[in-house]
């Protein structure tokens, strides 16, 4: 999205975009759910909070290096 000029698109282009974007983030809430499912079957609940968390923190982390160094330039 940050590649679009929004003063640019039309409104039925606009549609059309929010339309993907739905659609995009619909199938990731799709597969993310059927991830937990099997991950359930090996592994208990609480292991999988933890991994959650652990996913989220290391790409908070990675995203605050990225602009340090961005930052350092």
């Amino acid at each position: 999205m940050d590649r679009i000029d929004s003063d640019k698109l039309t409104e039925k282009e606009a549609i059309t975009l929010l339309s993907q974007m739905e659609s995009t983030e619909d199938e990731l809430f799709q597969l993310r759910k059927k991830f937990v499912a099997n991950l359930k079957g090996v592994l208990p609940a609480v292991k999988i909070l933890k991994l959650k968390k652990a996913e989220e923190e290391f790409s908070k982390k990675l995203l605050q290096q990225y602009r340090d160094k961005r930052k350092a330039k």
